[in-house]
């Protein structure tokens, strides 16, 4: 099983990010694939906050 980290997800969120495209092809060849994944809820969690953050 392969666990996404926060890290991937917030480059996959962000277009200004150097690594969005590779973030962004992990994600979709992990949707598209036939392997199991998931997204831990800690990860969510950090996640939300850190998209959500004014600061940021």
């Amino acid at each position: 099983m392969t666990a996404l980290d926060t890290n991937i997800l917030v480059y996959a969120h962000r277009l200004d990010s150097p690594w969005n495209l590779q973030a962004a092809a992990t994600l979709i060849r992990l949707a598209e694939g036939r392997d199991p994944w998931a997204i831990p809820w800690p990860c969510v969690h950090e996640f939300f906050s850190i998209v959500t953050h004014p600061r940021i």
